[in-house]
């Protein structure tokens, strides 16, 4: 008994022993000096770093706690550390602790902040930070990270060059792939206050420093705060597409040191709400649907479609196209039928397109068709574009000649060195419009060329506000204009045209008035100037009558000269009467008796003065003024001699001058109408 007390307490005295050594070895092992010089010699062995952490804990649960660690590029020395964690809890295997050797069975992360960056040349500041090592042996042996890897509340910072997006809120635990632990899997979720919630995922190869990193979001509602957080792309980006709305978005996000650049990303967008105005097609689309893929510097968006013009009379429309970041280019097409111009969609146009609509009071509906190409590398920059309107039922109005038109039906082309219009026709005044017309953009001046043809235009219109009550104008104008000009500071404007007039009413005319005052003729109320025709060209300031006539029953007015865009006028006018009047055989006497001989000359006449308060001075041709004195005296006497009067119609039977155009009326051969043209 006493033998077995005495083996008993030798044993349980050797064990306090070792269990004393133990613990004088646990404690010396386990020490937080050489828990710290552990840490710092793995981090020297497996990063170009230099390591920096607050107060250090240990408890035999196998876990060390420390606070504030930081992690500093030795290399390449920063403002901000490239990691920082509020507070890191290392699960590590005690037992290899013990024999000296630090291995990490798991981490567990509290606010970190990871901050990856790439510089102008493409450097990644995580390239030469971590050392590529096939078996170091420290941290990562067979065995580490066999609990995991767990992150809370973190904070991760791209960064390049001057421009920076940061995402914060992010939960994700991963593992190692296979069991040397050279490659982590991790998945978690990112609640970022600006970027909403994601999905994110990925794999850290270690031994590279290589990045494999995947982001879900949703529902991702873009404003210009978010816009503008995108790397690179984000200003530029807003400044000439404003893209607001709903997407969702899925990226791929790869890092390689062993590639140039080390930085490559995969993001495809789908679009469910989205509204844009890419700067060279102002008009804001709305409701864009469809896919947006960006991949290495190129967007590519070939299937669009959205909707412009207004929430009540809105129209689809197609936009596809690429835009190269690393070429620095961009080509956009677009398509949209039956489009309704609004006033909400002019105010979207440029300010000067915008003015220059509403001036015009542009209406109806059109189809666009289109083509745009920007480079941005210079200054200014070069755009190519092609834009084809087909017109349906448009209106617009003509400012210089306050002519409304209507029922506009045809295609213009508007490309970047010119415009072309093969046919455009309209209603306007009455009558028909066809225009032809190219114009070509040269240096800082336009060159343009067409033809305007015109039919049944009822002149009244026409002149609109330029009549006064005294002298108004009927009748119906035909005919055409061919122009060339210039734009720009030496502007330059030609034209030829012939024009007619048919169905007329325009004795009232005060160059024709007072044609006839000088020459003491009086034109019966019931008789008119109804038809005539000319030939004219056009300048910058005037209008050049080559040749003109007017025509009623009895005279003929052919007039040349010039009449300007003020109101100018130099004219010279020729009287003559009505060549039908000569198979009268009374006035083929009655002119061979008087004069010698049957002319139908009566006399010339120079116009001055203001269109509508001109001054005429006559000009009558000699052997004319004295002798058609005699023709008045003469034919009171003459005609019963021809045709028998009525009693009544000796009474109301006209004499003198102011009866002369009157009475040669009574004996006017019926005739066919003349041939305006």
């Amino acid at each position: 008994m006493r033998r077995a007390l005495r083996v008993s307490a030798v044993l349980v005295a050797v064990l306090a022993l070792l269990a004393a050594v133990t613990a004088m070895s646990i404690r010396r092992a386990m020490s937080p000096e050489r828990i710290r010089a552990t840490i710092r010699e793995a981090a020297e062995q497996f990063l170009n770093a230099d390591v920096q952490f607050g107060a250090l804990q240990f408890d035999f649960f196998g876990r060390t706690v420390v606070d504030n660690v930081e992690l500093w590029d030795a290399q390449q020395p920063s403002k901000k550390p490239v990691l920082k964690v509020k507070r890191v809890v290392l699960l590590h295997d005690w037992k290899r602790l013990l024999r000296g050797k630090f291995l990490l069975t798991g981490i567990q992360a509290t606010a970190p902040e990871v901050l990856l960056a790439w510089g102008r040349d493409g450097q990644f500041n995580w390239a030469d930070l971590i050392k590529p090592s096939e078996s170091s042996g420290a941290p990562f042996d067979d065995g580490a990270l066999a609990h995991g890897l767990s992150v809370t509340d973190a904070k991760l910072t791209f960064a390049f060059d001057d421009k920076a997006l940061s995402v914060a809120g992010i939960e994700a635990s991963g593992a190692p792939e296979n069991a040397f632990g050279a490659r982590l899997a991790f998945r978690g979720r990112i609640a970022d206050p600006a970027w909403g919630a994601y999905e994110v995922s990925g794999l850290f190869d270690t031994s590279l420093a290589a990045l494999d990193l995947r982001l879900l979001t949703r529902s991702l509602r873009l404003t210009r705060e978010v816009v503008e957080r995108i790397p690179q792309i984000g200003p530029d980006l807003w400044r000439y597409v404003q893209p607001t709305g709903e997407v969702r978005a899925e990226a791929r996000i790869t890092v390689d040191p062993r590639r140039q650049p080390p930085c490559a990303y995969d993001v495809r967008v789908e679009c469910a709400d989205l509204r844009a105005a890419y700067l060279s097609f102002p008009v804001p689309v709305w409701n864009l649907t469809g896919t947006v893929d960006v991949r290495d510097g190129l967007i590519a968006f070939p299937d669009l479609v959205g909707t412009v013009g207004s929430a009540a009379l809105p129209a689809a429309v197609s936009v596809g196209g690429t835009v190269d970041l690393n070429k620095r280019y961009a080509r956009v097409h677009f398509k949209g039928d039956d489009l309704e111009i609004t006033d909400e969609l002019v105010s979207a146009l440029p300010a000067d397109a915008a003015a220059a609509l509403r001036d015009s009071k542009v209406g109806g509906r059109v189809a666009i068709t289109g083509m745009v190409r920007t480079e941005w590398g210079g200054d200014p920059w070069e755009r190519a574009y092609r834009i084809q309107v087909g017109c349906d039922r448009c209106k617009l109005l003509f400012r210089p000649l306050g002519l409304e038109t209507s029922d506009i039906q045809g295609q213009v082309t508007v490309a970047s060195d010119g415009l072309s219009c093969p046919r455009l026709t309209g209603r306007g005044a009455g009558g028909t419009w066809t225009l032809q017309c190219t114009a070509t953009l040269r240096d800082a001046e336009i060159a343009h060329q067409g033809a305007v043809e015109f039919a049944n235009v009822r002149i009244q219109e026409l002149a609109g506000g330029g009549q006064s009550a005294r002298h108004r104008l009927a009748g119906l104008l035909s005919g055409k204009l061919d122009f060339v000009g210039v734009a720009g500071e030496a502007g330059k404007f030609d034209a030829d045209g012939h024009a007619t007039l048919t169905e007329g009413d325009v004795f009232t005319l005060p160059v024709l008035v007072g044609m006839l005052n000088v020459f003491n003729l009086n034109m019966p109320k019931r008789e008119s100037f109804h038809t005539g025709k000319a030939e004219f060209s056009l300048s910058e300031d005037s209008i050049y009558l080559k040749s003109a006539t007017i025509s009623s029953e009895v005279l003929d007015v052919h007039g040349s000269g010039r009449v300007a865009y003020d109101g100018a006028v130099d004219l010279t006018l020729l009287v003559e009467l009505d060549p039908d009047f000569f198979r009268i055989p009374l006035v083929s006497k009655v002119m061979t008796l008087t004069i010698g001989k049957a002319t139908k000359k009566l006399g010339k006449a120079r116009v001055t003065g203001t269109f509508w308060d001109p001054k005429v001075e006559s000009e009558a041709f000699e052997g004319i003024l004295k002798p058609v004195k005699h023709i008045y005296e003469m034919l009171p006497k003459v005609i019963p001699k021809s045709r028998p009067e009525t009693k009544q119609d000796a009474q109301t039977a006209p004499s003198g001058r102011k009866g002369f155009v009157e009475t040669l009326l009574r004996f006017r051969p019926k005739r066919k109408p003349k041939d305006a043209n």
